[in-house]
Parts: structure tokens; sequence; C-alpha cells
């Protein structure tokens, strides 16, 4: 996943992170522990993409988030955002897509 995202999005690569404009897209394994009972399953998944943003330009860091949902949806990866825009973003950021990864998008 993080060679699909480094080798399309422009980007300036640092040790832990990659620059992207004026964001930065983060890849990173998940080894937190989940009890089962708790529910958010998408924060059980192995792998979580961060992505932080700049304030001053929320509009292209909501077309980040776009474009990293349908780069990792067109290569059959499942991916779910969860922001404050999550309406802004296709499928309503993966959240109201039938099947995932979503078939179109």
């Amino acid at each position: 996943m993080e060679n699909l995202l480094t080798r399309r999005l422009s980007h300036v690569p640092h040790k832990h992170y990659m620059k992207v404009g004026n964001h930065m897209v983060e890849v990173r394994r998940s080894d937190e522990k989940w009890a089962e009972e708790e529910q958010v399953v998408f924060m059980q998944w192995p792998v979580h993409v961060e992505l932080y943003g700049d304030h001053d330009d929320p509009q292209g860091f909501t077309e980040l988030t776009a474009t990293v949902l349908r780069l990792l949806w067109a290569h059959g990866y499942s991916a779910v955002a969860a922001c404050d825009f999550e309406h802004e973003l296709p499928w309503s950021g993966g959240i109201q897509s039938p099947v995932m990864p979503p078939e179109r998008f």
C-alpha cells in the first residue's frame, strides 16, 4: 500500500511519511489489540493511512483525501475515511458503499 501511494502521489518522501504539497500522508501498521466487543471494525484493520492537513487549504486536504481513497479502492483495498468532512467524499468516505471496496467511485 505504501509503495502504491508513493508511486501515485507527487510527494517528497520523508522517513515516516510523504509530503504532498502542504499536507502529509503517513502509512503505518496497526499493532493495537482490540477487545472482542469493540465494534469500530475499521479501526481494527491492519494498516492505517493518516492524513495531516494544512488548515489554510481545507479544499486541498479534502481533495487529497478523496484521491487517496480512490487510489486504494482502484487497487482493491478496503478503505474508509473517519473525518469531519466524510459527506464531501465519494461514498461518504466509503462508509455508504454497499460493498468494499466500492465498485464505482
